[in-house]
């Protein structure tokens, strides 16, 4: 058990290929390529309401938050509610939160983590109808 665990020990110490932080860091510099903002191509694609943002509040919280009396008297469906919604913090808040915490939204469980941060960009972006 003794040999084992030296043999161990010793592949942990002797394995490592990189022997300073210089080493991970590549020696070939990066192509100097700028952005062209007049490239569409280049410029980073922001989110907007209509493409992106709808369909997730549409399929995850219209089913309750919208009608005559919405749950808990809160309404999304249009870009207006839903910025709202996200301006004050309260859409950020529930869907952010953990499962199993009671006032996680949607109450079926929390949204994939990707779809979190398509909201949590859209902000980000400015809010893009």
């Amino acid at each position: 058990m003794r040999y084992l665990l030296l043999t161990l020990l010793a592949i942990l110490t002797f394995s490592c290929e990189y022997n300073s932080v210089d080493d991970l860091i590549p020696v070939e510099p990066v192509a100097d390529d700028p952005v062209d903002p007049d490239d569409p191509v280049d410029m980073p694609m922001l989110v907007s309401h209509a493409a992106e943002v709808a369909p997730i509040f549409n399929s995850q919280c219209v089913s309750c938050h919208s009608g005559q009396f919405p749950s808990g008297g809160v309404a999304y469906g249009t870009y207006e509610l839903n910025r709202a919604g996200v301006e004050n913090g309260a859409v950020l808040d529930r869907i952010q939160r953990m499962a199993g915490d009671p006032q996680v939204m949607p109450l079926s469980g929390p949204m994939p983590q990707a779809t979190i941060d398509i909201v949590v960009q859209w902000a980000a972006d400015g809010y893009q109808q």
